[in-house]
């Protein structure tokens, strides 16, 4: 079984980073990436920004790669509202024996933030973050394989890192599901990681028509503590393998997730965060069951699938 695996979560502590050593008391960023970008199977096209849009390839532009590959991508991400979503689809027209050919298309939407806690109390309190998304596989022509990420990675100053993870994944033989609930602990050049039960991934659908779920982070935090976290959403398409040569044949399909990613920031009453940003002025004082967000979705996300599937290259 073919596995091609981002690593999301080193993109999630490299936003950590940036956001922790930022001088401002509170950063929002975004930042958008997909590949190919060009008629180079390699190349990556990126743009970032703090608190505003990063956006690649609004229109879904076709990039023809090479011969017979045909990719389309896009990204939208919004840190002033906690928005993300992406389109990675391909169609490719003719079989090839060269592992290096264009195999695949991925698009990736990525959001920071890092704030300081406020409030009068001073012991800690539960602060809890979450990502829901939905999105949708379609293969319509070959076998090829479609992956669809969230990732949710956050803490405190003084905190473990917290990770919440759901991968959907198909390779022609129905849909797959990878769940990771996890903290980690770095002492110098040491790093331990444990299972984490405030790390709750919720699988609500797990259809080719239908992915949906919520990642989830919850842990305490004092007063005055930065609190950074980054939350990505990735899809990515590849062409049916040839067990024989290596090669990639004839095949299309894509990942769909842009009716939207949601994040999500829930504290006690009477908390928030020293923040000029949109994103951490709109925290929630109560945190909701994931059912809510289901019952949302049941009524949204299967209207959106039947327009989404018109988006595929050549259909």
């Amino acid at each position: 079984m073919l596995r091609f695996r981002p690593a999301l979560t080193a993109c999630g502590w490299l936003l950590l980073a940036a956001l922790s050593s930022t001088s401002a008391s509170a950063t929002t960023l975004s930042v958008a990436v997909r590949s190919p970008a060009t008629s180079d199977p390699s190349s990556i096209e990126s743009v970032g920004d703090i608190d505003d849009i990063a956006e690649l390839n609004p229109n879904l532009t076709p990039v023809e790669v090479g011969i017979g590959f045909t990719s389309i991508t896009s990204v939208f991400v919004d840190a002033r509202n906690g928005v993300l979503k992406g389109y990675a689809g391909f169609d490719r027209q003719t079989a090839t024996d060269d592992p290096s050919a264009a195999p695949y298309s991925y698009a990736m939407g990525t959001l920071g933030a890092a704030g300081y806690l406020t409030g009068s109390g001073s012991a800690p309190v539960s602060v809890t973050i979450a990502l829901s998304f939905d999105g949708s596989f379609a293969a319509t022509a070959g076998s090829p394989y479609l992956n669809f990420l969230g990732t949710l990675v956050g803490g405190s100053t003084n905190s473990p890192t917290y990770i919440s993870q759901i991968s959907f994944y198909d390779d022609g033989e129905g849909v797959m599901v990878e769940e990771i609930a996890q903290q980690t602990i770095t002492n110098g050049n040491i790093t331990t990681e444990s299972p984490y039960a405030g790390a709750t991934p919720t699988v609500f659908s797990a259809t080719r028509e239908l992915l949906a779920g919520e990642v989830r982070i919850t842990f305490d935090a004092l007063p005055g503590e930065l609190i950074s976290f980054g939350a990505s959403l990735y899809g990515v398409a590849v062409a049916e393998i040839d067990e024989d040569t290596g090669g990639y044949l004839p095949s299309s399909g894509a990942v769909d997730f842009r009716h939207t990613g949601m994040l999500s920031i829930y504290v006690p009453q009477g908390y928030g965060f020293e923040s000029d940003a949109s994103l951490l002025q709109n925290v929630v004082q109560q945190v909701p069951e994931p059912a809510t967000w289901l019952s949302m979705l049941v009524g949204l996300g299967l209207l959106g699938f039947t327009a989404r599937r018109g988006a595929l290259p050549g259909g």
